[in-house]
């Protein structure tokens, strides 16, 4: 009857020992999952950061460029304006030529 009660225990042993071995192959499976996480969170706060700075830069190029569009754009006005009046004055100009002529 005892050798009978101990191989019980000796099955429920190894059963349990095969359990526990179970256990810790899904807890190190799940260890390994979780660095894998960790490593690909990483990597994606690298990128967005690395795409953040990049944003900035051209928001600032964004910024300088259209500073410098609205600087060309006055002078440009300041030319056409500065045209206008040459031709105004070519127009007077050809007129009095054309009244002394006569």
């Amino acid at each position: 009857a005892l050798e009978l009660e101990l191989e019980e225990l000796r099955n429920h042993l190894a059963d349990a020992q095969q359990e526990i071995q179970q256990l810790r192959d899904k807890v190190e499976e799940a260890d390994q999952k979780v660095a894998e996480v960790k490593k690909r969170d990483w990597q994606l706060r690298d990128r967005i950061e690395s795409l953040e700075e990049h944003e900035a830069s051209t928001e600032g190029q964004l910024k300088w460029m259209r500073s410098e569009l609205d600087h060309r754009t006055s002078e440009l006005e300041v030319a056409s304006q500065q045209l206008t009046s040459v031709k105004a004055e070519n127009v007077t100009l050809t007129s009095n030529m054309a009244k002394v002529e006569q």
